[in-house]
């Protein structure tokens, strides 16, 4: 169906990648991936959690924020290619 994929030190936790297969998107596989992520990071001492979003992918800004994440005034530059670079913004979770 799907996966995500995160990563934790010290200081918090970073959410990288959900992936849901198209076939069976819309029917809420993601945001209860999302949820079970959080909660074992939860578990685990974790109490912020990142994820970097591209600006302008409104429907991915939507759904993190149907979650609970916020935006903040953080951002980087993502360059995936000699010719692309993208401007991501930094949105966080207290869980």
């Amino acid at each position: 169906i799907g996966f995500i994929t995160y990563t934790f030190d010290d200081i918090g936790a970073e959410i990288h990648n959900i992936y849901i297969s198209p076939i069976v998107r819309r029917r809420r596989f993601g945001k209860t991936l999302c949820m079970h992520a959080l909660e074992r990071l939860k578990i685990i001492g974790k109490r912020t959690v990142t994820v970097w979003l591209v600006e302008g992918r409104t429907q991915v800004i939507k759904f993190y924020k149907s979650i609970g994440f916020t935006e903040t005034d953080d951002f980087r530059h993502d360059k995936i290619s000699e010719d692309i670079l993208l401007l991501e913004r930094r949105f966080v979770i207290s869980v």
